[in-house]
């Protein structure tokens, strides 16, 4: 009789279960078997079934090691390939295990840096796990997740495991790791920064409404109507600016990045068109006088400016985007 994949599954993950409780004593055997089980919660049968409990227990301990102590604000990251010996669990790809405040755009972040790279992917675990620390970082409790039990959820944090085409020892996984960080910097930027520059769209929509500038209304009006679309999470922004429109012999103008407005996430003279911030003459104005520009970004798949996609709610993931500026 041919067991349902399902009740394998939860066999597997309750032979998992099993494996730590034989290994683990104490407080530290509770949170460790927590994890296990949220760990695999949402991963699908036909994904785990064939594994080895022991490779499951041994991926989640290896995860809540790595886990162990993390301030608010930074990500830990680590790029192995897992031997038991030395891991405690063995797989024949690499893996890449991250432990960070649970944002929107990571996973395809994450996921898109790696495929850029050639890292073909085998297995994506993105468990949400509600944790408790102290003071100093160090972990003090494992929860269920969103809408689970366990411990007050004071801390939400992602837990990513992807296992990636086995790569070779040494630099190679080092380089990697570094990119990654890279990249999940980038993600926190887009986070923190997207609510200051969403508002500062939906103020210049309301001055087009309020003190439309001289000139043609129905342009004020498109305008004023463009950006807030914008701000009606269909962009996602990267970069602000001011920008002083002149006349000269061609008419009004002005400079794309201007060394005294230099950008949200520094946007330095030498390098206009860095971290998002367009090249020069990118953006224009309608009239002459002091008029405001913003950035956003529009799918695409090329290279930096890493994440996008509206942060207002899950899943955590995000795409490369491609800076699209417009001025009022």
């Amino acid at each position: 009789m041919t067991v349902p994949l399902q009740e394998a599954r939860d066999s597997l993950l309750e032979r998992a279960a099993a494996y730590v409780r034989s290994r683990l004593h104490g407080a530290g055997a509770q949170a460790a078997e927590a994890l296990v089980r949220v760990y695999w919660e949402r991963v699908a049968a036909q994904d785990l079934v064939g594994r080895d409990p022991v490779d499951l227990a041994g991926a989640a301990l290896a995860h809540l090691h790595l886990a162990e102590r993390r301030l608010p604000g930074t990500a830990r990251v680590r790029v192995y390939t897992p031997a038991f010996d030395d891991h405690g669990w063995a797989s024949t790809h690499s893996v890449v295990e991250v432990v960070v405040d649970d944002m929107p755009f990571l996973l395809d972040s994450l996921s898109m840096e790696l495929v850029r790279q050639g890292c073909g992917l085998h297995l994506v675990v993105h468990p949400v796990v509600a944790v408790s620390r102290d003071a100093d970082g160090h972990l003090l409790g494992i929860g269920a997740g969103p809408g689970g039990g366990g411990v007050s959820p004071g801390i939400w944090e992602a837990f990513v495991h992807l296992e990636i085409d086995r790569q070779p020892p040494g630099e190679r996984l080092e380089a990697l790791r570094a990119d990654l960080l890279a990249v999940l910097d980038d993600v926190r930027a887009a986070v923190e920064d997207w609510p200051a520059m969403r508002a500062q769209a939906a103020g210049l929509a309301a001055e087009l409404q309020e003190r439309p500038p001289p000139g043609d209304a129905q342009d004020a009006a498109e305008a004023r109507d463009f950006l807030r679309f914008l701000a009606d999470d269909h962009f996602v922004f990267l970069g602000f600016r001011d920008y002083d429109l002149v006349h000269d012999s061609a008419g009004p103008g002005g400079p794309g990045c201007p060394p005294e407005s230099p950008g949200a996430r520094g946007c330095p003279p030498e390098s206009p068109g860095a971290r998002g911030c367009p090249p020069e003459g990118m953006c224009s104005g309608r009239s002459p006088g002091r008029a405001s520009g913003s950035c956003a970004t529009t799918p695409t798949a090329t290279r930096p400016p890493r994440p996008a996609a509206s942060p207002g709610s899950r899943p955590s993931c995000a795409t490369r985007h491609r800076p699209a500026c417009r001025s009022s």
